[in-house]
C-alpha cells in the first residue's frame, strides 16, 4: 500500500478485488495538498484504465480545490470509460455535495462493503463511529472484530461514549447522539 503524508491530510491507495483502485483520504484537503492527490489520481489509470473508488470517510475538511479535483477525476473516468465512485464523508461534509448538486453527479456509497462487497470477505474489517465515520479500529479477520465487539458488549473492554447493539447476526456501534 502506497502512502503519502501531508501536513493537513494523507492519501493512501490500494488495488483491490476486480482491479479497482481505492484511494483513502484522511484529514483536511485544500489547495495546499490537492496537487499531490490529483497527480496520484491521474497516475491510477496508467498504463491501463482502472475503476477508481475514493473513500472520504476520514476527511474532516474539503476545500473547493479538492471538490474540483474530484469532478476532474470523474470527467477523466467518463472519457476513459471507467468507473469513478465515492464513499461518502461525514454528514456535514456530504451536505456540501448535496447543496452543490455534486451528490447527484457521483455514484456514491455509505461504506467500502457496500461499494465492493467482495472486499470485506477478503479479510478487511473496520469498526467505525456511527456519527462521523472516524475509524476506531481495523482488523484482518471477522473473528477478531467480533471478539472485540463482544468484549465491549460484555463490559470487559471500556468503550466510553460507545454502545454496542446486537442486531440479528451482526453488531452495530453507536456513539453519543
Amino acid at each position: 500500500m502506497a502512502r503519502a503524508a501531508h501536513a493537513q491530510g494523507s492519501v493512501s491507495s490500494d488495488v483491490v478485488a476486480g482491479g479497482t483502485e481505492v484511494f483513502t483520504l484522511d484529514g483536511e484537503f485544500d489547495l495546499a495538498n490537492c496537487a499531490e492527490f490529483e497527480r496520484r489520481l491521474s497516475e491510477a489509470s496508467e498504463p491501463e484504465p482502472t475503476d477508481i473508488l475514493i473513500d472520504l470517510r476520514g476527511v474532516s475538511f474539503l476545500g473547493s480545490t479538492m471538490l474540483h479535483a474530484l469532478v476532474s477525476g470523474l470527467t477523466r473516468a467518463n472519457e476513459l470509460g471507467t468507473g469513478f465512485a465515492l464513499i461518502r464523508p461525514n454528514a456535514l461534509l456530504w451536505r456540501v455535495f448535496v447543496l452543490t448538486g455534486l451528490s447527484a453527479r457521483f455514484l456514491n456509497y455509505a461504506s467500502l462493503h457496500e461499494a465492493l462487497p467482495e472486499t470485506e470477505q477478503a479479510g478487511h474489517y473496520t469498526l467505525l463511529r456511527n456519527s462521523d465515520g472516524a475509524v476506531l479500529a481495523e482488523f484482518e479477520s471477522e473473528e477478531a472484530a467480533l471478539e472485540v465487539i463482544e468484549r465491549i458488549w460484555e463490559g470487559e473492554l471500556p468503550a466510553r461514549g460507545v454502545s454496542v447493539v446486537r442486531r440479528k447476526d451482526a453488531f452495530a456501534l453507536s456513539g453519543p447522539g
